[in-house]
């Protein structure tokens, strides 16, 4: 089985496989690492601009059956600039699941929050060291806080009775003629299989 990386995942200019047959590059520099995923993925406030070329490659860098992107960082000056930027999602503000809708059940709690802040300028050190129109630096840093009960499917745990092994509120739902209906659920015991691979139920506790 093959793991992708997403971010790698777009096909360019009919290329026969999307993470073999693009190239990625940070700052003139190979940004591919084995298997042929993005290695490493900068903040988007870090970029400065980045170009896609899908033909008329000239000899910095090599053919490709897809495209070649190259990602240019930002960089210091001589004047101190910046920026900050958060992005926020949570449940106060989110829909909710149509599986979890159809039973009458709450908005998963989901918080995603997403925020950093870049800065550059001149090295500049009182008393010591003006780097003006010489030395410059830039730094970027980004935070990302997920806290998402959802990832890869929506799953359900047992209820407080079925902890106990009392399944007589248990319950699956389908929609028939419009309508949601409940079907009890049942539960066989394993150690009841007979030769002819029949089971029998566990006993229901009345109600």
């Amino acid at each position: 089985m093959w793991c992708y990386n997403g971010a790698s995942q777009f096909t360019a200019n009919g290329g026969r496989n999307n993470i073999y047959s693009n190239d990625y590059r940070l700052d003139g520099m190979p940004d591919t690492k084995a298997g042929g995923d993005i290695s490493f993925i900068p903040a988007q406030d870090s970029l400065a601009q980045f170009r896609v070329a899908t033909n008329a490659y000239d000899a910095a860098i090599e053919r490709q059956a897809g495209s070649t992107i190259n990602m240019q960082t930002k960089s210091g000056g001589d004047r101190y600039h910046g920026s900050a930027y958060e992005y926020n999602q949570n449940s106060l503000l989110n829909a909710n699941l149509f599986q979890t809708n159809l039973v009458g059940g709450a908005v998963p709690p989901v918080h995603f929050n997403e925020f950093g802040f870049t800065v550059g300028g001149p090295v500049w050190i009182p008393k010591v060291y003006n780097g003006k129109e010489k030395t410059f630096f830039f730094i970027s840093w980004d935070y990302t806080n997920n806290t998402d009960p959802r990832p890869g499917s929506t799953r359900s745990v047992p209820t407080a009775l079925e902890r106990t092994g009392d399944f007589s509120q248990s319950f699956t739902t389908q929609v028939l003629n419009g309508k949601s209906t409940r079907f009890p659920i049942l539960v066989y015991d394993p150690s009841t299989v007979d030769k002819n691979g029949n089971r029998q139920l566990f006993p229901r506790p009345q109600v």
